[in-house]
């Protein structure tokens, strides 16, 4: 009998998953695309791409991408919804930090946003999260610079003075 109920509960969560990730139509991901700006003093090294799914087992997704090149240094935009989006940031839905000689996790505000970051301090790489959408606690839309050769200070920065705002109102 408990064996059953736990597949019930397994069965209802899955379709609780499904119904919550798509309770809104999204912005194809050309109309995304259109909303990422490029960056001042960045070269565009691949234009915007992306990717619409709906009907998946994890609902409705939109993924767009646009990479900028400055010397050896690399940038890559991204935006997704749905369950990728809920999955990446669930690392930074406790809020926390931790600190460590070669890593650094920390949450943070950005704008009106929350955000966070991970970053390799050897490497001089990682990623800035910016949660541009929460729905009932989950990030529904999620903001991502992925950086390559900066500090991450320098890459929190350049999220700061984006146009976050344009792409919050696509969706």
């Amino acid at each position: 009998m408990k064996k059953l109920g736990a597949q019930i509960f397994v069965i209802l969560g899955y379709f609780f998953v499904l119904s919550i990730n798509s309770y809104a139509k999204l912005p194809t991901y050309s109309k995304v695309c259109s909303a990422m700006e490029s960056i001042k003093g960045w070269q565009v090294n691949e234009k915007c791409n992306g990717t619409n799914m709906e009907g998946t087992s994890v609902g409705a997704v939109v993924v767009a991408t646009k990479s900028f090149k400055n010397g050896d240094k690399e940038l890559e935009l991204s935006v997704v919804s749905g369950m990728q989006a809920i999955a990446s940031w669930g690392m930074f839905q406790a809020s926390m930090s931790v600190e460590t000689n070669e890593n650094l996790l920390k949450t943070m505000d950005i704008q009106k946003y929350r955000g966070g970051v991970a970053y390799d301090k050897k490497a001089k790489s990682g990623v800035v999260y910016v949660c541009l959408k929460n729905v009932s606690g989950q990030c529904r839309v999620l903001f991502s610079l992925k950086f390559d050769k900066i500090d991450y200070k320098k890459a929190v920065d350049l999220v700061k003075n984006y146009n976050l705002k344009a792409i919050e109102q696509v969706f």
